[in-house]
C-alpha cells in the first residue's frame, strides 16, 4: 500500500495538535514509510521500523508511537498482544493504534481463525469499536480513547492525557453552543 497523502491516524494527530516539530515519532509497522518521508518533510523528526521494508531500522522510543493498522495482520492472538506491549513500550508521551473496522470486511474474503483471508491470501482481524478498545484495554491495562471510527489513543503521560481531554470537552461545549 502506498499513499499520496498522510494516513488517517497521523492526519488526526495533527489535526488535534499532538503531533508537532517538536515531538518525536517512531512508526512501528510503518509499511513502504510514507507517513515518516511527509513528516520528515514537515520538519517532525520521524523514524519508521516494517519487518518487510525497513527492517534494518532499530526500534527507537519516540514521545509519540504509531501501530497504524498493524494488529489487524497478526494471526497470533498472543503475538498481537506482545507487538501492542512493544509499541507500548517504545511510547515516551502517547501511542496511536489504529484497526481496521468489521463494516470494512469484505464478505468475499474467506474465514480463517478469528479473522478472514483476503482475496491476496493475507490475513486481517476485523474488530468493532468496542472490540478493538476492550482489546487495548486489557492487554495494556490503560484506559484507551477513542479518536476517530478504528483509532484510539493510548496516553503515558497523564497530564498530557487530562489536557486532551479538557481541551476536547472545551470544542464539544463551543460547537454545541454556537
Amino acid at each position: 500500500l502506498s499513499r499520496g497523502k498522510l494516513s488517517r491516524p497521523i492526519q488526526n494527530l495533527l489535526k488535534h495538535s499532538l503531533l508537532t516539530e517538536e515531538r518525536s515519532f517512531f512508526d512501528y509497522g510503518c509499511g513502504r514509510g510514507d507517513d515518516v518521508r511527509f513528516l520528515n518533510a514537515q520538519g517532525v523528526s520521524a523514524e519508521g521500523w516494517d519487518p518487510y521494508f525497513c527492517p534494518e531500522t532499530q526500534f527507537t522510543a519516540a514521545d509519540i508511537v504509531n501501530l497504524g493498522y498493524v494488529i489487524n495482520v497478526i494471526e497470533e492472538p498472543k503475538e498481537r498482544i506482545a507487538v501492542l506491549n512493544q509499541a507500548f513500550s517504545l511510547a515516551n508521551k502517547l501511542l496511536i493504534v489504529s484497526g481496521q473496522l468489521t463494516n470494512e470486511r469484505n464478505p468475499q474474503h474467506r474465514p480463517y481463525r478469528d479473522g478472514v483471508l483476503t482475496g491476496t491470501h493475507t490475513f486481517q482481524r476485523y474488530f468493532t469499536q468496542e472490540e478493538l478498545g476492550f482489546f487495548l484495554k486489557s492487554s495494556l491495562k490503560e484506559d484507551p480513547i477513542p479518536l476517530a471510527p478504528g483509532i484510539f489513543l493510548v496516553f503515558k503521560d497523564k497530564l498530557e492525557e487530562q489536557e486532551f481531554l479538557e481541551k476536547r470537552a472545551r470544542r464539544s461545549l463551543r460547537a454545541r453552543t454556537a
